[in-house]
This record gives C-alpha cells, structure tokens and sequence, in this order.
C-alpha cells in the first residue's frame, strides 16, 4: 500500500479532508480499485476495533451494575463500634438508597471511574509494549558507498540513526524525509540501492510513533513483495505479528 495512500484513507475517516479534497477523494476511490480495496481494508479494520472497544466497555458497565445491584454482606456489629454514630450512617445510607437520582449518580460514577481506570491502563500497555518492541527491533546500520553513491549512504545513515534518538515533532519530520527518499528509490539508483533499509527504518519510525496502522500496511508491504534478498523480511514478519497483537492501531 502506498504511503500516501494511507495517509489519505485515514484523513477521509476521520472527517480530517475538506470538502473539496473529500470529493476528490472520492472520485479516486471509484476509478482507482487498488485505492477502493485498501479504503475497505481500512474502514474494516477500525470497525472491529470499535466494536473490540465497545464489548469491553459493555462488560465494565455489566460489571458495574452487577456489584452495584448486589445485596450487602449481613455483618454483626463489633463492640468496639459507636452505636449512635453507626446508626446514624444506616440512616443515611437508606435515604440515599431510596433516592433514585443518588442510586445513579453513584452508578455512573463509578462506570465512569472504571472506564477510565481500564481504558487508561490499555493504552498504557498499549505504548509500553510499542515502546520495547521498538526497542526490541532497532539497531544502528552502519552504511557505505557499495551501494550507491556515498552522498545518498551518507544522508540515510543520519536519518536511521534519528528514528533512534528523537521523538515529537523531530520524529515526525525524520519519517516525512524518509518518504521523500522512498519516492527516489523509483527514479534514482543511488536511493533504490537502499530500499528495504527506507522500507524497515520508516516502519520503525511509525512503530516509535505509534502509528501502528501505518507501521503494519509498511511491513505488510515488505512481506508481501517477499523478495528473498530483503535482509529484513523475517523480522518484517515477526514484527508484524506482534503488532498484530495490539488493540492501538
């Protein structure tokens, strides 16, 4: 899948185009038919993480409602306690029991507080486990000018080495200048020589980003191209499956 494919896919779906660029869009999906079937793949992909998301808030909210309709636990009451002071907290308890509006208000309460407790705890092991299989897969390349001219070497080794050692908006800027050289890798020899090191390093990039869709369409791409002098195939493969694993796409 081309990159500014996905790009493109992913703005329309999230209602990120203007109208003009959206029609236009459009138009390219019904004439362009590699276009209209990644646009599917995609729309199917974020459709059943939607509806992956919303089983598990529908099994927090069951939950919920289950402890909150559950009978309290009989207990006798130890010597110790302040009887008055006790009593007075059974008052309270059965006006705010009778209340309808205070029964809800602590139901939604605490749905609210677990979806945030669970949905905040994904995403932190959604960017942890990215963070480490980033670092699982990242190493430094040491390039020279066999292939190639010792220019092109020269510059890609700066920009493998950034996708290493930057982050924000610096990351995002190494990604867009690796795509500007997978675009030469079509008309210059010099850049094409180095293809399946633009192609692993770019999808390290998104990984590190955490653009995991873009990441898994990149390596997905390298599989399916499945040439036997891609030094990076298996480890496109093996990351792929791991990437496969993650709700965060």
């Amino acid at each position: 899948m081309k990159t500014d494919n996905i790009e493109r896919i992913e703005r329309y779906l999230r209602g990120q185009m203007t109208e003009d660029e959206a029609a236009a869009f459009e138009q390219d999906v019904r004439q362009d038919a590699e276009l209209r079937d990644e646009a599917r793949a995609t729309a199917r992909m974020i459709k059943e993480m939607r509806r992956q998301r919303a089983e598990q808030a529908q099994e927090i909210v069951e939950d919920v409602q289950a402890a909150v309709n559950a009978p309290a636990a009989a207990s006798e009451i130890p010597f110790d306690v302040d009887v008055p002071a006790a009593a007075a907290r059974r008052s309270a308890a059965k006006v705010a029991s009778a209340n309808p509006f205070a029964r809800f208000m602590k139901y939604a309460a605490s749905i609210a507080v677990l979806l945030c407790l669970s949905l905040g705890g994904l995403h932190f092991y959604g960017t942890n486990k990215t963070s480490k299989l980033f670092a699982q897969n990242y190493q430094t390349l040491e390039l020279t000018a066999s292939r190639g001219n010792g220019q092109a070497a020269m510059e890609l080794k700066e920009l493998f080495d950034k996708i290493g050692t930057t982050d924000g908006k610096e990351l995002g800027l190494t990604i867009y200048q690796l795509q500007q050289a997978y675009k030469q890798t079509r008309t210059s020899y010099d850049y094409g020589e180095y293809i399946y090191d633009i192609q692993w390093y770019m999808a390290l990039g998104y990984l590190k980003k955490n653009e995991l869709g873009k990441a898994r369409q990149l390596l997905s791409q390298i599989i399916q191209e499945n040439y036997s002098d891609n030094p990076y195939l298996p480890r496109a493969i093996a990351l792929y499956e791991e990437i496969h694993n993650l709700y965060f796409l």
